[in-house]
């Protein structure tokens, strides 16, 4: 009886590996240009809507100018001179 259950099962287990086979070679490639469009259209949507709204990307890394005021150099500003002793 153990010969014919390990007949049966490598048997089964080449069956499998056919299936496989003929998985990655018809079905895989399918599924690879449908998940390239899907991602070609969406990126071409966002181009486009950012295009649409005058933006130069749709992610923008550029920072604002932002002026630094200095108040230290200015006359009006309310410095606090603070005395301190050196601990040893």
């Amino acid at each position: 009886m153990d010969f014919i259950n390990r007949g049966f099962s490598s048997l089964l287990m080449i069956a499998f590996v056919f299936i496989a086979i003929l998985f990655l070679i018809n079905i895989l490639p399918v599924i690879l240009l449908i998940g390239g469009g899907i991602w070609g259209i969406s990126y071409a949507y966002k181009k486009l809507k950012a295009l649409y709204n005058n933006k130069k990307g749709v992610f923008n890394n550029q920072s604002e100018d932002v002026e630094i005021i200095n108040n230290m150099d200015s006359p009006k500003s309310n410095i606090i001179d603070v005395d301190y002793t050196e601990v040893k």
